[in-house]
């Protein structure tokens, strides 16, 4: 016998079982967590962690778990978004974004945050923001189990390569769980979802919808696993009708709070139209009320309690006239002489359009995504054809007009009438500048003056900055809201902004262009 070989290989053994021990204490994931009475779980990351609301498995598998248990879920998903909370600003950016959800973190208060990102940033990115986002969760919350994103699905067709998407995704794996493992805390957890999605995409059967959204079925199994990895306990599968009816309350519950979270009329209740309509943004707090009522609801059918009728709903308004049919509703038009309507399309038609398009990582942009990249060019750059107010609004006016001339079987060549308010108002306002085929104007809060502001004079800015009181995102703008400072940020001068609005003022504004318009007998409405 080979006694020094033998003495070696234990001890190596025992390295090797120790260091796998150390990595698990390191990780959290050598106790799995037990939900206690009073624990506040929210779920937070992209569109991953947002779309769970639609099926609501693992939230209901885990209240299932603790019945007896008054335990609150938060969905603070939301699609687009990465650590940096850019898809949460609105009109402000990653920096609005980001207060606004520490400020909901705030509001909940959680026991435990389950996070899940990377499927919208590079590497390198990512870990900044993450580490910036992790330091402002565990000032908040000492229980927080991170999550790696889920892997790209291939198609069966073999339509989408996986392969770019997936690589950066197992790059912000592996950095996560170096990460956690380097914090050496136990509250701390890191759970591998791209190689247990990697994993479960073997299976023949597909679990998504597109290679990146996942279907019911794949939302159910990935749930089981992720209840089974994190979290004690277990339910009693047999009671599957308790399951489903408490499913259909958490799904209620859910959805009450993504219209209290992300109300669709955020920019004037909280926005920077809130001056309009922001009396009413009281009412967002009263979502609250119902979502207690929803809560106490989900406990007793968890319990298999008869649960209370539903709230009744009012009879519904009986109307006392019948809806015009488009001919109807063309014909009540009152016209100006000269002046003609011809109706293009009606419903079904037309159906909720929408611009979005997938880029060759799988990710899907929208118009606010594209907007975002385009803006920022467009601050770097100041070139104005990336920026939507000097061409694709005014240019979108332009090709209907164009369309509307090509579909001989609906229009004839007439004169052209151009009406809006804020950027529906600069748009046509620009575009009657370039193209003589519109006739006439309406334009309400447009900016159609090249005042001082705008050319950005040192002495107007100086009077407008020592003034007190309001000064908002449209105050002294170009042609729309105020790029100044994001210019400045991304490196542009002060003298780079005067010459750009030089350059541009003569194709932009009506007032420059006012001999012209006449001369072509336009007429013109401007209201302030």
């Amino acid at each position: 016998m080979n006694t020094p070989f033998l003495t070696k290989t234990v001890f190596f053994l025992c390295l090797v079982l120790s260091g796998l021990f150390l990595q698990n204490a390191a990780t959290g994931q050598d106790k799995k967590l037990e939900l206690q009475n009073g624990d506040r779980i929210v779920f937070l990351g992209s569109e991953f962690i947002e779309q769970q609301i639609k099926y609501n498995y693992l939230e209901t598998e885990l209240t299932l778990r603790w019945p007896d248990r008054q335990i609150s879920f938060t969905n603070l998903g939301w699609a687009g978004d990465n650590p940096s909370a850019i898809a949460r600003g609105y009109f402000g950016g990653a920096q609005e974004g980001f207060r606004r959800l520490l400020e909901e973190l705030d509001r909940i208060q959680p026991t435990h945050i389950i996070v899940c990102y990377g499927a919208n940033s590079d590497p390198a990115p990512f870990q900044v923001d993450f580490k910036k986002l992790f330091n402002e969760l565990k000032t908040r919350c000492t229980n927080i189990t991170i999550l790696s994103h889920p892997a790209v699905e291939p198609t069966r067709d073999g339509r989408i390569d996986p392969q770019p998407a997936n690589l950066k995704r197992a790059e912000i794996s592996n950095f996560l769980k170096d990460f956690v493992i380097s914090l050496q805390d136990p509250k701390v957890r890191f759970v591998d979802l791209f190689a247990m999605t990697s994993e479960m995409f073997q299976q023949k059967a597909p679990l998504t919808h597109d290679s990146i959204r996942f279907s019911e079925a794949g939302y159910r199994q990935i749930s089981n696993q992720l209840a089974t990895e994190i979290f004690s306990g277990s339910f009693d599968s047999a009671k599957a009708s308790e399951f489903e009816n408490t499913r259909k309350e958490i799904f209620a519950k859910n959805q009450l709070f993504f219209h209290r979270y992300r109300p669709q009329n955020e920019t004037y209740l909280r926005g920077f139209r809130k001056h309009e309509q922001g009396q009413n943004a009281k009412e967002i707090k009263e979502f609250d009320a119902l979502i207690a009522q929803a809560e106490t609801r989900i406990r007793k059918a968890a319990q298999g309690q008869p649960l209370p009728p539903s709230p009744p709903l009012p009879e519904p308004i009986k109307l006392t006239f019948e809806a015009f049919t488009p001919a109807q509703e063309k014909d009540s038009f009152t016209l100006a002489e000269g002046l003609n309507v011809n109706l293009f399309a009606s419903e079904p038609m037309v159906a909720n359009p929408i611009h979005m398009n997938f880029d060759n990582a799988g990710k899907l942009w929208g118009q606010r995504e594209m907007a975002h990249a385009s803006e920022k060019k467009f601050a770097e750059s100041l070139n104005p054809r990336f920026k939507i107010q000097y061409w694709a609004w005014p240019a979108t006016l332009m090709r209907a007009i164009t369309t509307a001339y090509a579909e001989k079987d609906h229009f004839e060549k007439g004169k052209v009438a151009m009406s809006g308010g804020s950027k529906n108002g600069a748009s046509p306002s620009m575009a009657i500048i370039h193209d003589e085929r519109m006739t006439a104007v309406h334009a309400t809060v447009s900016p159609i003056w090249d005042s001082p502001l705008r050319l950005n004079d040192d002495q107007a800015w100086k009077e407008l900055r020592a003034q007190g009181g309001r000064n908002g995102e449209f105050t002294g703008g170009h042609f729309g809201p105020n790029f100044n400072r994001r210019v400045l940020d991304s490196g542009g001068t002060w003298k780079d902004l005067q010459k750009f609005t030089r350059d541009i003022s003569d194709v932009v504004f009506i007032s420059r262009n006012l001999d012209a318009l006449r001369k072509r007998k336009v007429d013109m409405l401007f209201h302030p």
